[in-house]
């Protein structure tokens, strides 16, 4: 099975960021509205998925995302993020996919810079 290159990099993000994968479309993801980093992050930690990061850290992370990623693709990850769903298939969809793997990309290297 071949994977195309926004989907690889959109796993090692999520690889990095301790959060399960992307299955909504843009239209449900615009009318989804996410909780704040910490709510977020809270459940998570106890859900266990956040494969041993502490609040800080994963707040840390969350804020990365939001200054970083476009609000379809954002709203996309928190609800992943939050809910456990798998929004891979929706962030795929999304247009722009040139300009999604630059985002996740430089999220990346910011969360590797500043979230310690």
């Amino acid at each position: 099975m071949t994977r195309s290159f926004p989907s690889l990099l959109m796993s090692a993000a999520l690889a990095l960021l301790a959060a399960p994968t992307f299955a909504q479309t843009e239209t449900q993801a615009e009318a989804v509205t996410s909780p704040d980093g910490a709510a977020v992050c809270a459940k998570m930690i106890g859900d266990g998925r956040t494969s041993g990061l502490d609040q800080s850290q994963c707040e840390c992370r969350y804020e990365m995302a939001a200054e970083v990623l476009d609000p379809a693709v954002s709203t996309l990850l928190f609800d992943s993020w939050y809910n456990g769903t798998n929004n891979s298939d929706a962030i795929n969809a999304l247009p722009e996919q040139r300009k999604i793997k630059r985002q996740f990309r430089t999220m990346h290297n910011e969360i590797k810079r500043l979230c310690k």
